[in-house]
């Protein structure tokens, strides 16, 4: 139960008025609904899992090389299986050098029916040196 609070003025400069954060304000079952299209098209929870598979080294042709690699082995594991699972990347993440190394994602998508198995299946493949992170907050951040 959300309580009404007192009305207040706020502005907001845009050169855009017609946004779609915007519009949200004044119509927020709107937004809602376009959002979650939006979603789906993009396959973004709440209609897929996503978890992300890191990788860093201090040599960025290093770490590039076997984010390629480990990619290569999933997507012919996932080829020879036919499981339902998207993988996508090796993309190289903002800030591309943190704390002394450079980093790569690799991200899987999963139908929400079957991911706690399909992830579990996934990280058979991934190396004890790469780190996993189910359900992520972010994606382009280390």
């Amino acid at each position: 139960q959300f309580r009404k609070l007192p009305e207040a003025a706020v502005y907001i400069q845009t050169r855009n008025p017609r946004h779609s954060v915007l519009r949200g304000l004044t119509e927020p079952d709107r937004f809602y609904r376009t959002d979650l299209n939006a979603r789906q098209g993009f396959q973004y929870p709440p209609y897929v899992y996503m978890a992300r598979y890191l990788f860093s080294h201090a040599s960025q042709a290093v770490a590039k090389k076997e984010a390629n690699r480990v990619l290569a082995l999933l997507q012919t594991a996932l080829t020879e299986t036919k499981k339902d699972i998207i993988i996508t990347g090796p993309v190289e993440l903002q800030p591309k050098f943190y704390r002394g190394q450079y980093w790569f994602m690799l991200l899987a998508k999963m139908p929400q029916k079957s991911w706690p198995q399909d992830l579990m299946w996934l990280n058979h493949f991934i190396p004890a040196n790469w780190k996993i992170d189910p359900n992520p907050i972010s994606l382009l951040s280390p």
